[in-house]
């Protein structure tokens, strides 16, 4: 799982935001290509990695590359 404070960039069309961390949660708005993702918690779900960032919850399946880590901050330091 991802750790909170790390940052995705959003590199697949097709990614919403939801309410929850829950696959049936409402949908929120659509990501765009190139948005970061600032993570602030995550939960495994039926085998999908949620991903909450301030905008709402996102999916991301282990199967489909969605995200990719730009950095992983800890203590306000990258590593």
């Amino acid at each position: 799982l991802a750790a909170v404070g790390s940052q995705f960039v959003v590199v697949r069309k097709g990614q919403r935001l939801r309410e929850g961390p829950s696959p049936t949660s409402k949908k929120k708005a659509r990501l765009q290509l190139g948005d970061v993702i600032d993570v602030q918690a995550t939960e495994l779900v039926d085998g999908h990695v949620r991903v909450q960032s301030p905008r709402g919850w996102c999916d991301c399946p282990p199967h489909v590359l969605n995200l990719d880590l730009v950095s992983n901050s800890i203590l306000g330091r990258d590593h």
